[in-house]
Formats: C-alpha cells, sequence, structure tokens
C-alpha cells in the first residue's frame, strides 16, 4: 500500500509539503497455505517447489518540506525513514527490499552502496577489486538543500546530508552493523557540498560534488574528518543525475 500527498499548487509560489508513505508485507498468504498442506510445518525455510520463500513486513516514510525564497530560490528540507522485518521464514530481507545509503539521491559525499551498516568495517574485503555493495534493514536520513538561480538556464545549490542504514539483528560476522538505540546517532555520517544544475524545463540535468564530514567507519572518537585528519581525494565525491534529488 502506498499513501501520497502533495498540495504543491502549479503557478503559485507558496511553501508546500510532500509525503509519501509505503507498507509492504509478503509470504504470509503462501505460508498459511503451506502450513496447512504441509505435514512438516515446522520445518524451516519451507519451500515452494524446492524454493524457500520470503517473509518480511516493510515500511518507509519520506517527508519534505520546500520554503520558497523567492520566485526561484527554494530552501529544501528531507527526512526519510524505513524499517525492513523478516520474521517466520525469513532470517534475512531479499536483496532488493533490504535499504542502502549513499548516491546521487542520498548522502552524495558515499558512492551507492558504500556507507554502513552503522560502523561496521569489512576488514576481509579487496579495495583494489573494491565494489560497493553495503545495505541494512533500517534507513535514517535527513537532508537540507538550498537552491538557488545562478544565470539562464544554470541552478546552484548548498545541500547538507545525514543518515545511516543498519541491521536490524545482530550479526557475528558484522560487528556494530545492528541498531542500537545507545550508539545509533554516533554512527551517523554526514556530508556536505554544492551542485550546479542545468534546467531545460522538460529535464533538468544535475552535477553535485560532496565532501565528507564525518565518517562512521572511522574511530569513535575521530570521525569528524576536518578535525581529526586531513581531507584526501577518497573523501570526496562526484554525483551525476537526471532531476531533483528531492
Amino acid at each position: 500500500y502506498g499513501v501520497e500527498l502533495n498540495n504543491q499548487t502549479i503557478g503559485h509560489s507558496r511553501n508546500f509539503i510532500f509525503l509519501r508513505f509505503n507498507i509492504e508485507s509478503a509470504g504470509n498468504i503462501l505460508n498459511a497455505v503451506n502450513v496447512a498442506l504441509t505435514k512438516e510445518s515446522d520445518a524451516l525455510p519451507r519451500q515452494v517447489y524446492n524454493v524457500p520463500y520470503f517473509q518480511y513486513l516493510r515500511g518507509d516514510v519520506d517527508l519534505r518540506y520546500y520554503t520558497i525564497l523567492r520566485k526561484q530560490n527554494k530552501l529544501v528540507y528531507r527526512i526519510f525513514a524505513g524499517l525492513g522485518y523478516p520474521y517466520g521464514n525469513s532470517n534475512s530481507l531479499p536483496y532488493e527490499k533490504k535499504y542502502f545509503s549513499g548516491g546521487p539521491n542520498s548522502i552524495r559525499a558515499w558512492s551507492t552502496r558504500d556507507l554502513g551498516p552503522g560502523s561496521f568495517v569489512d576488514t576481509t574485503e579487496n579495495r583494489t577489486l573494491y565494489f560497493p555493495n553495503k545495505n541494512g534493514d533500517i534507513k535514517l536520513e535527513a537532508n537540507l538543500e538550498y537552491r538557488f538561480k545562478v544565470v539562464w538556464k544554470l541552478e546552484g545549490a548548498i545541500f547538507l546530508d545525514v543518515g545511516n542504514v543498519w541491521d536490524f539483528k545482530t550479526e557475528p560476522d558484522r560487528w556494530r552493523a545492528a541498531f542500537e538505540w545507545d550508539r545509533f546517532y554516533k554512527e551517523l555520517a554526514c556530508g556536505t557540498g554544492f551542485g550546479a544544475r542545468f534546467d531545460f524545463s522538460f529535464f533538468l540535468l544535475r552535477f553535485d560534488f560532496g565532501l565528507k564530514l564525518r565518517d562512521p567507519a572511522l574511530p569513535e572518537n575521530s570521525r569528524w574528518i576536518p578535525v581529526f585528519k586531513d581531507f584526501s581525494l577518497s573523501d570526496l565525491g562526484f554525483k551525476f543525475g537526471i532531476g531533483y534529488p528531492f
């Protein structure tokens, strides 16, 4: 199920809200039928034609507030929160249903799927052949962006992004990847940057340059990059997109 609210009025320069709420579940009907027809109903995971099926509940909310400062200048606030919970026949969410952070529409100082989960650091990964593939069951994110007209079709933007993803359950091989109330706020990544956008009315080209400010992969007391270490090329990120990030 999905609900979307947008009180923007086309042609009128006034503040407006955008809200999107989604909730989904999977596997419940199939599981009920399988339990009723299968004698060995306690054997997990249950299967259909020798293929295990997923059973989970997933929901998220995306709230944005657009403040019109001038006709072509805006201040945009965004908060996103999502949670996926596997249960019954599943120990984890399907890969495509997991949340990830980083990328052109998320925390732009990090590459897509290159942030988190939590403060977990995989010491076994091969950085030479590295391909970002990090995800989690929980996602929290907040963005603040100031958009302004420069000249002709060119627009500019200054932004601040905060957030991360976490696992719902603690896994022995993913230390500090699970969400903990007494720790999650210490694992929020923070990035800033500026962008250039070319608005051709029927589509918009976007170029964003992100800079890491706080990296949860660093030791807990040394995560503010400008304070505890010098900037490097790995702290910079270039993102290309079509349309606004939110």
